[in-house]
């Protein structure tokens, strides 16, 4: 019974903590200067990033929902 009511507060900090580090990460890939010396330029595209990563994560809901198979039975 004990270990049933752990589980939330410890599953509720996990998904915390790992997006927390994707927030940090996101900020470093976003915020970053990328080259050397005057040819320093800035992430311009946000916009596309998140995009793809939604794009990413709605096929890989679509893989668990589906058992984990990638095509249909």
């Amino acid at each position: 019974a004990a270990r049933s009511r752990l589980r939330l507060p410890v599953c509720f900090l996990g998904v915390f903590a790992c997006y927390f580090y994707y927030g940090i990460l996101q900020e470093s890939i976003t915020r970053g200067r990328y080259g050397e010396g005057a040819k320093q330029e800035k992430f311009k595209y946000a916009l596309t990033l998140v995009f793809i990563q939604c794009v990413i994560n709605a096929a890989f809901a679509k893989f668990c929902e589906s058992g984990g198979h990638l095509l249909p039975p």
